[in-house]
């Protein structure tokens, strides 16, 4: 997903922590969701999105309107997020021309999602908490019918993804906010390649 995610760099795969992992539902938990996102986007990275409110210290989009937020709360705290957003149901704005999803076979608006603002604590990562994250995403996209999960990040972060069972789809694209990126896909109907490719959402994606 663009932007930074949750990475496991030391191969543990429990969180050191107790978390609850939840579809956000009140307005107190999106809030506590963007500022946690200007927290880590903005303080910590040092990246300046041009949606950021500095003044409140809060980071949303266009995307959130109709987005499905996830988060993994410790306690009252945010400790990691990832959006969703279907994209028959959403205002892509510059995402559907940089994704171009319906050059890819078998792909349209009407079964494809975005992926997109996957972040973790600093405290957690090098846990599994980012597969859960997104794990609990495709679950949701499978309960609805959506089959193709569209995501970006930047060079470094290709191989992680590529683990995750996805492939590129566009290399090279420059994002409003941050820089060359390269498009990824999940498709959740391609049981033979998310097995063959090991990835931790196979069972996941049925």
């Amino acid at each position: 997903m663009n932007r930074e995610p949750i990475l496991p760099q030391n191969g543990s795969t429990t969180p050191s922590r107790a978390f609850s992992a939840r579809v956000v539902s009140t307005e107190a938990e999106r809030l506590a969701v963007y500022r946690f996102r200007y927290r880590v986007y903005v303080e910590e990275m040092g990246r300046a999105p041009h949606d950021a409110d500095h003044a409140r210290r809060v980071l949303t989009d266009a995307l959130d309107p109709t987005g499905l937020l996830f988060a993994a709360f410790e306690g009252d705290e945010v400790v990691g997020t990832v959006r969703l957003n279907a994209a028959a149901e959403s205002d892509l704005q510059y995402y559907e021309g940089m994704y171009q999803m319906t050059e890819l076979a078998g792909a349209d608006l009407a079964n494809s999602a975005l992926g997109t603002a996957l972040i973790v604590a600093p405290r957690y990562r090098g846990t599994s908490l980012a597969v859960r994250l997104v794990r609990m995403l495709v679950r949701d996209m499978a309960s609805r019918g959506l089959r193709f999960l569209f995501v970006d990040c930047n060079a470094h972060l290709v191989s992680y993804y590529q683990r995750l069972g996805g492939r590129i789809h566009r290399p090279r694209v420059e994002h409003p906010d941050y820089g060359e990126v390269t498009v990824l896909y999940l498709d959740l109907a391609d049981a033979a390649w998310l097995e063959a490719s090991r990835s931790p959402l196979r069972n996941a994606c049925a």
